[in-house]
């Protein structure tokens, strides 16, 4: 069993790099349930270099309310092990990941996560996720994992659309379905055909007209965006809906090949065991 050990010195304890941080409210919660109910024994966990792997709340509470520290040293523990404890206590959200990432010195998070301070009114992964890559929905399981890749023109392009949208939501944030218009306009912002000077300005038209259907699907906002655009514009009609539906069709076909491709792969390796 390990040995548990306690000091006031807490000088000795380090952040772990790559951690999240300790929300205030967590550690004020912590505080009060020291006060009011007691402080039940439970040591912090650190490595060898004492980065705290497990307990930084109890940790930061108890140095503020000037408690000793228990803790107990277990070598070798490092940020995946502190990620895993997490996940079986407070879960962490996905920002908690790419700020990890980030934080460790992984280039393609430190884009993510610059996106994501550079347009802070932008809520919602769906944002950056269309920016970067067209798709509607990040991948959860490559960024948890640590697999993601940005290249440095796929951020700088991605950062140009974020640019372009940013002001409308910066004036219209009112606007009940806003967040549904301006992924709207990001699909938009990938189609060629589309001048998308023209489609911003309709639709600031149309925001400031306050007369905005409802719209409870990203389909009937490309449908729309269809609609506005091609309203009263000279030459050939641009079949935004059309443009939007193809790309969708082609990422789910791509899928299904990845997913049979891995199911030939599983057969091939059976069939030579």
């Amino acid at each position: 069993m390990k040995e548990i050990l306690e000091t006031t010195n807490y000088d000795l304890f380090k952040k772990l790099g790559g951690n999240r941080a300790t929300s205030i409210s967590r550690i004020n919660k912590i505080k009060n349930s020291i006060l009011n109910v007691g402080y039940i024994t439970s040591p912090i966990l650190v490595n060898e270099n004492m980065e705290i792997i497990d307990g930084q709340g109890r940790f930061e509470a108890l140095k503020e309310l000037e408690m000793p520290i228990e803790y107990i040293i277990q070598k070798g523990l490092n940020i995946k092990e502190c990620i895993a404890m997490n996940i079986n206590q407070t879960n962490w959200n996905i920002l908690d990941y790419i700020q990890s990432y980030a934080d460790k010195g992984n280039q393609n998070y430190i884009y993510f996560i610059d996106l994501i301070n550079t347009f802070p009114k932008l809520r919602g992964m769906h944002f950056y996720s269309i920016a970067l890559s067209g798709r509607g929905h990040p991948d959860f399981e490559k960024i948890k994992s640590g697999d993601l890749i940005i290249t440095e023109e796929e951020y700088e392009k991605a950062k140009e659309k974020l640019k372009f949208i940013y002001p409308i939501k910066a004036e219209f944030s009112y606007v009940k379905r806003i967040d549904y218009i301006l992924k709207g306009l990001l699909y938009c912002l990938n189609m060629e055909m589309v001048d998308k000077e023209l489609l911003k300005r309709k639709i600031i038209d149309v925001l400031e007209s306050g007369v905005i259907p409802p719209m409870p699907t990203i389909e009937e906002v490309m449908q729309f965006m269809e609609k506005i655009y091609n309203k009263n514009k000279r030459g050939y009609t641009v079949y935004i809906y059309t443009e939007y539906r193809k790309g969708v069709e082609e990422r789910i076909a791509k899928g299904f090949n990845l997913i049979n491709n891995n199911k030939q792969g599983v057969k091939i390796w059976q069939n030579n065991k």
